[in-house]
């Protein structure tokens, strides 16, 4: 008679390994960065891992590592996001992205010491008010996107956006030359005196005599016409 034979699987532990799933960090990782970086489907997510390593994954088992990377960084996402939200000046600028094969936007919120990012299909103001909250109090340093001056007034616009569109117009009309040029002098005598490190007060003294030279400007400007 032959006797029966009885196979035993055992899977090693570590604690480097997440407690659910067969697959380890190193897996996970590959993956969230092949459909992230990479920008791969699914189902060459899985290929790619069978041709490079002889792993046999499939589409949905590529789909869920991404899943578990996301679950595994929420916490310290959420931790950057109140950072950012408590920050007196917060960078913002969107641009757009495919997710799906459909329009989507990816917005980069940036402090001096965090960056986060929010892919959404929405490029409104309601995205900054869900990252930073609605109460937001600080100042926004931003370009001229409608959605800023809806969910702020406390805004300052970049100033290379300000400098290509002042060029732009002084190209088209005669009339915008001497304002463009107006605008470089009071960039670069700014710039020149930050490059000293000023204080708080010597900033403050630099904003007013900068606001007093752009009322300036404006008074002085063509009233009307293009």
């Amino acid at each position: 008679s032959t006797p029966f034979l009885f196979v035993t699987e055992t899977v090693a532990s570590h604690p480097d390994c997440p407690d659910e799933g067969q697959f380890g960090v190193n897996v996970i990782a590959q993956s969230a960065l092949s459909r992230y970086d990479h920008r791969l489907p699914y189902r060459k997510i899985a290929d790619r891992f069978e041709q490079l390593h002889g792993l046999e994954l499939s589409g949905a088992s590529a789909w869920h590592a991404t899943e578990r990377a996301a679950r595994a960084g929420r916490c310290e996402y959420e931790q950057i996001r109140q950072e950012i939200q408590d920050a007196d000046v917060v960078h913002i600028d969107e641009t757009g992205i495919k997710r799906d094969g459909e329009q989507a936007w990816i917005w980069t919120f940036q402090t001096v010491q965090h960056t986060l990012y929010a892919v959404r299909e929405s490029r409104g103001s309601d995205v900054p008010a869900e990252v930073l909250g609605e109460d937001f109090a600080g100042t926004v340093v931003c370009d001229g996107w409608t959605a800023y001056p809806a969910f702020s007034s406390n805004l300052q616009r970049c100033w290379a956006h300000i400098l290509r569109e002042a060029e732009d117009a002084a190209e088209k009309q005669p009339e915008g030359e001497p304002i463009y040029q107006a605008l470089r002098q009071v960039y670069v005598a700014l710039q020149a005196r930050l490059e000293s490190d000023p204080s708080p007060r010597e900033r403050a003294d630099l904003q007013r005599v900068a606001r007093k030279e752009l009322e300036s400007l404006i008074d002085r400007s063509v009233p009307d016409g293009p």
